[in-house]
């Protein structure tokens, strides 16, 4: 028995590197609530998100923009998203 789930998690990897930033960071904040600006860079520069670079000042940046700029928040953020 052959999974098809590799070409679904292409196609979600293939959506990701098409986002906007704060979109991209709003995904990976969903998945890993407990990441700090320097792990979401991270995380960034991955296949999955097309190797964003993107400095880590930056991402923080971001992080205040959308209102996630501590852990708490982050946490709070993906209690309201489920």
């Amino acid at each position: 028995v052959v999974s098809t789930s590799t070409s679904t998690d292409e196609a979600q990897a293939a959506d990701h590197k098409d986002l906007p930033l704060a979109e991209k960071i709003k995904l990976i904040v969903k998945q890993h609530p407990e990441f700090g600006a320097f792990k979401i860079k991270r995380t960034l520069n991955t296949l999955d998100y097309g190797y964003t670079k993107v400095s880590w000042f930056n991402v923080r940046n971001e992080l205040g923009i959308l209102g996630l700029n501590n852990k708490s928040k982050r946490l709070q953020f993906v209690s309201k998203e489920l």
